[in-house]
């Protein structure tokens, strides 16, 4: 039995989401297109795959049987494009190295540095990604690394921390807390906290609504889902809610917005600058990058 290309991920992002039209979003395809190929996945099969009802889908027992091996089928196939990218890749001595909105040279300059010193061969490729949606796993797909504040975990993620960062609060000017030096958590903690959208990688975004001082994400947010540094700065512009960010990266955004005021958060744990990377894609010049990364330590922070 073989099934058209894409029914699989298809399914089990409409079995993941819980709702067609959410998935037809994420897949980038029209919902009837989704629909009519998630129908014809079950007559292939033979069987009916979700219960279909007013608020969404949900997975029938044959349905939840086979997500698994769906699951499997597609995490196999991944794996083996992985494997075959990253070969090629180092054979061609490249390393794409991913940014949320700085390039590399702007974030680790001395780092960048002296890996070309070590090894001019190696081509290096900044690539700007958007931000962490769906798990840090999914995210790194198409780089061999990347620069990120905090990634959430992933059994198949593995971080290399380069300095740790106080978290600052961004408010509005007309907030209550506007005109402190400095808060604290339990004062901002039940406050309304800009969204980041339901399919933000939940480690990532839930440092920026302290998420991991609360056990979760707060009760009351905006139904904004910036996907970049671009659309998260006119999010805030708006004034209409609250966000934790790391400290300079608060100050700049406050450098351009005039009705925002940062704030310094004392008692927050700090955000933690890092190098992450799967470990099922191996490359020989990312590992090389590793190996200076870890040797110059803090040295490599952009500013000291």
């Amino acid at each position: 039995m073989s099934f058209r290309r894409g029914h699989l991920k298809y399914f089990v992002t409409v079995a993941q989401d819980g709702q067609m039209t959410r998935a037809a979003r994420r897949l980038g395809v029209a919902q009837p297109a989704l629909s009519h190929a998630i129908a014809e996945l079950e007559a292939e099969l033979g069987i009916a795959l979700l219960e279909r009802h007013p608020r969404g889908v949900t997975l029938t027992d044959a349905g939840a049987a086979f997500l698994g091996k769906a699951q499997a089928v597609l995490e196999a196939e991944q794996a083996a494009r992985l494997t075959a990218r990253e070969l090629s890749r180092a054979a061609n001595s490249c390393l794409d190295i991913g940014f949320v909105a700085a390039p590399p040279v702007a974030i680790v300059p001395a780092l960048m540095e002296r890996f070309t010193e070590l090894h001019p061969t190696i081509e290096v490729a900044p690539v700007e990604l958007p931000f962490p949606y769906g798990t840090t796993a999914a995210w790194l797909e198409s780089v061999d690394c990347a620069i990120c504040f905090s990634p959430g975990p992933h059994p198949r993620v593995e971080t290399l921390g380069l300095w740790s960062e106080p978290r600052a609060l961004l408010a509005p000017v007309t907030h209550p807390l506007a005109g402190r030096s400095e808060v604290r958590v339990e004062e901002i903690i039940d406050d309304v906290f800009y969204g980041y959208g339901a399919d933000a990688e939940p480690g990532w975004s839930g440092m920026w609504r302290l998420n991991d001082h609360r056990g979760g994400p707060p009760e009351r947010m905006t139904d904004d889902s910036p996907s970049n540094a671009l659309e998260l700065v006119a999010t805030i512009a708006s004034a209409q809610a609250l966000i934790v960010l790391a400290s300079e990266t608060a100050a700049t955004i406050e450098s351009v917005l005039r009705n925002v005021v940062r704030i310094p958060l004392v008692d927050a744990e700090p955000a933690v600058q890092s190098l992450v990377w799967r470990t099922d894609s191996p490359n020989s010049s990312r590992e090389l990058l590793l190996e200076i990364a870890a040797e110059m330590g803090e040295s490599s922070r952009h500013h000291g």
